[in-house]
């Protein structure tokens, strides 16, 4: 069902209501919209890298795996948490 026949549906259904059942279904209705992230106001300006996390997996270094141990070692310090056990 599409958004468009959904919203069909809910106003026929919202029709038949009492008013009593209407300010009912209507104060749930504002519950969710505070619980709701706000909608962008258009798809051009949504980054792609908030909503997508497989972006953050390949914008990273190319010598990722080639240097991994390097890069580990230059960062593994004690105030890290991280130490480094030499061979």
């Amino acid at each position: 069902m599409t958004a468009a026949e959904m919203r069909a549906l809910l106003n026929q259904r919202l029709n038949e209501f009492s008013p009593n059942l209407l300010q009912i279904v209507f104060e749930f209705v504002e519950f969710l919209a505070q619980r709701q992230p706000p909608r962008p106001t258009s798809q051009a300006s949504v980054d792609p890298s908030e909503t997508d996390p497989l972006i953050g997996l390949f914008s990273g270094s190319p010598d990722l795996a080639t240097n991994a141990e390097n890069i580990l070692q230059k960062s593994a310090t004690p105030d890290s948490g991280w130490t480094w056990k030499q061979q």
